[in-house]
């Protein structure tokens, strides 16, 4: 996979601050993720990993199910495929071992790292946009 910054910019944004923050959050976790690949895992601790597979599934349970009611409130037309990429999210999340992270944390660590890459790069960059878009346009015609 090519490198990536986990580095938050103006350009990715939804335009909705709710759904921004939780992007962000995400941003978080892989530059968390990216210091411990950097030194190598180097004084890594049991509650450093243990952070980021909870920080990871708090994160895919409070931003899908956010999404999923505003997809729901607007009877949005792609909210199967929508809910179907949470799905495989949610269940990466579910199954990462902590065990296994623990015996060998560099090589999970990069895994973990090019999976949240990947959603960054094909559904939050332009899915979530897609799907907010819809939303403003739904809540500007529910003004009118």
């Amino acid at each position: 996979m090519f490198d990536f910054k986990f580095d938050w910019a103006s350009n990715m944004e939804t335009g909705y601050s709710d759904i921004d923050t939780q992007h962000k959050q995400l941003f978080k976790i892989g530059r968390d993720l990216e210091q411990l690949i950097r030194i190598q895992c180097i004084g890594v601790t049991d509650k450093q990993l243990l952070d980021i597979v909870c920080e990871l599934r708090d994160y895919t349970g409070y931003h899908f199910y956010e999404e999923e009611r505003i997809m729901q409130e607007m009877n949005y037309s792609d909210t199967a495929a929508h809910k179907k990429f949470h799905k495989k999210c949610s269940d990466y999340v579910m199954k990462l071992d902590l065990p296994k992270i623990k015996a060998e944390p560099v090589k999970h660590l990069k895994l973990i790292k090019d999976e949240v890459q990947e959603w960054i790069m094909t559904h939050v960059l332009s899915e979530d946009r897609d799907m907010i878009d819809a939303y403003r346009k739904y809540l500007k015609d529910k003004e009118t």
